[in-house]
């Protein structure tokens, strides 16, 4: 998702990751399967096959492991600030863990279209000196959004064909 607020000189763009289920919804969720589980694990107890209950608890214990870092992940942000001469980037869940400033007259974007016609293009935020990538988990509609925005901001963007790489 990615949402534009224009301010006096500066134009501030939240990108967030589509979320499917908030916390609540997964606490239902993970209720339900633990019942479910739990209910199937007791009944093959009560039948004389206990050594499975340990197995069930492993598989809810490693359920919500899963789902929490899946809820986790769809909560961070990235806020890039543009302004006249400069581009800020900040990235994190809660707060701003990782922060980037780069000299707009000398920055680009950087597009690096993918051979699959499904696949989202990697966009890069490339500076003088470094090269970050930015909206790693847009979808397609997203990524496409934002380099219309960044265009719009008069930053150069080159579309480069990613390269064929072959394992053996």
């Amino acid at each position: 998702m990615v949402i534009k607020k224009e301010t006096s000189g500066r134009v501030v763009l939240l990108l967030y990751p589509n979320r499917s289920s908030n916390w609540k919804q997964i606490k239902y969720l993970s209720f339900f399967f633990s019942l479910f589980c739990l209910l199937i694990a007791f009944i093959w107890g009560w039948l004389g096959i206990w050594i499975i209950l340990p197995f069930a608890g492993l598989e809810l214990m490693l359920l919500f492991l899963f789902m929490h870092h899946n809820l986790r992940a769809s909560y961070r942000k990235e806020v890039v600030i543009m302004t006249l001469h400069s581009i800020k980037v900040s990235s994190g869940f809660n707060t701003p863990q990782l922060k980037w400033r780069f000299n707009k007259k000398g920055s680009e974007m950087l597009i690096l279209e993918m051979r699959h016609p499904d696949d989202p293009p990697c966009l890069y935020l490339v500076g003088e000196d470094n090269r970050i990538e930015i909206g790693r988990y847009l979808n397609y509609e997203d990524k496409m959004q934002l380099i219309e925005e960044v265009k719009a901001q008069k930053i150069c963007c080159r579309f480069v064909k990613s390269p064929i790489t072959v394992s053996m």
